[in-house]
């Protein structure tokens, strides 16, 4: 338990000083920029605001569709194989309520043969 409270201290330690890193360099960037540079890309970044803005809400509403669209196929394909499911259930059981009719077998016709009497006055059956 211990380890891993001194793991997430020195990961929090660590991200403070990358933060604090980014947050100096940028400071220094700005110092080498002159004021009417710095004053121009602020005028543009607060113009272009209402435009990003705009350009996010439509990405968020085409994700939202998208999102709504695909849970809706989703559950609609859920729905049809339950369904299926279910049909195919109520078809087996009907199939084994109902009892098979007997197989009905066609023989040849029979050809009836006379009793023949041999010589010696045995009696030949076919």
């Amino acid at each position: 338990m211990a380890k891993k409270l001194i793991a997430a201290t020195c990961v929090v330690i660590v991200a403070l000083a990358m933060i604090a890193g980014v947050g100096y360099g940028i400071w220094r960037l700005m110092l080498l920029v002159p004021p009417n540079a710095a004053r121009a890309w602020a005028l543009a970044a607060t113009a272009l605001l209402p435009v990003s803005v705009f350009v996010t809400w439509r990405l968020a509403l085409r994700y939202a569709a998208g999102l709504v669209h695909g849970i809706d196929t989703g559950i609609s394909k859920v729905a049809k194989a339950g369904a299926e499911a279910a049909n195919l259930r109520v078809h087996i059981h009907h199939a084994l309520k109902q009892k098979p009719e007997p197989p009905t077998v066609v023989l040849p016709e029979v050809e009836i043969v006379p009793r023949r009497k041999l010589p010696d006055g045995n009696i030949i059956e076919l």
